[in-house]
């Protein structure tokens, strides 16, 4: 045993000399080093700008943060008006912001900013306002509750599974034996 730490020792002080061999040890924690540094400044930058302003004009707008964030929609109320909005996005402070507003009982939403939306942020600021312009359509409508109550009624949807465990051992066993594959593949 002893030998065996002896050829060791020889063989590492032999490599040690040689610049292929520091940098082969020195250079993934360098790339380590790089890639957190520009994680880091990547993710300070990006998070400053990536809020939108709901701006609300009126006691009760459409929009409101709590809602908005709900749907998992990034969104700041700093912004108290328009003018101030339109500053801090030129300043690059924020990606946009939204305004909303009724006219004629019908919820106009606009959205102003330097990227478009997701289809997420779409579907969640939709969502919302489709809610408020329903609450406003029934108002204006002047139906009683028991044509609300049909009006209101949602689907039912059942989901039921069967079970095949043949087809999920199958998989398994493939799982398994590609695994193997590759072991000696990696190992060869």
């Amino acid at each position: 045993m002893k030998k065996t730490f002896i050829v060791l020792k020889e063989n590492y002080l032999r490599q040690i000399k040689s610049w292929s061999f520091i940098t082969l040890v020195l250079a993934p924690f360098a790339f380590l080093i790089i890639m957190t540094g520009i994680s880091y400044l990547e993710a300070k930058n990006s998070s400053d700008n990536d809020q939108i302003a709901v701006i609300r004009q009126v006691k009760k707008s459409p929009l409101n943060s709590y809602e908005l964030k709900k749907q998992g929609i990034d969104v700041t109320s700093k912004y108290a008006n328009i003018s101030a909005a339109k500053k801090a996005l030129k300043k690059d402070k924020i990606r946009g912001y939204l305004t909303a507003k009724t006219e004629n009982s019908q919820v106009k939403v606009t959205y102003v900013g330097s990227s478009n939306l997701d289809n997420s942020e779409k579907q969640g600021i939709n969502n919302i306002v489709g809610k408020y312009q329903q609450i406003l359509n029934i108002r204006q409508s002047g139906i009683n509750n028991k044509q609300l109550k049909t009006l209101t009624r949602k689907p039912s949807f059942k989901q039921k599974i069967q079970n095949s465990s043949h087809a999920s051992s199958i998989k398994e066993i493939s799982t398994m034996i590609l695994i193997f594959v590759m072991y000696f593949i990696l190992t060869t």
